[in-house]
């Protein structure tokens, strides 16, 4: 299924981002995010699916945007997390 598809008709959930005052208005005022060069599983957008989960995924912390999110590829990562991914490493 194409990326396209998968924006179309793959499912919905409410998840929560968190970050700081300055990076919360400019998505709000563009409607995108930019990706973050590290994290758990390499560089991203992370969401949590509670506002409380979001503490200890946020890089940048003051903001927290609820934010309906189409899913389409989903990988699973233990907690330790796995730097070590690329794009197309998760595409794999």
């Amino acid at each position: 299924m194409s990326r396209q598809q998968r924006l179309q008709n793959g499912p919905t959930m409410t998840l929560y981002h968190q970050t700081d005052v300055k990076a919360a208005r400019s998505i709000v005022t563009s409607g995108k995010f930019r990706c973050g060069s590290t994290g758990l599983a390499g560089a991203g957008i992370y969401f949590a699916t509670s506002s409380n989960h979001t503490n200890h995924k946020a890089h940048k912390k003051g903001v927290i945007i609820t934010c309906s999110v189409t899913l389409g590829n989903m990988k699973t990562i233990g907690k330790n997390g796995d730097s070590s991914l690329t794009g197309s490493k998760v595409k794999a």
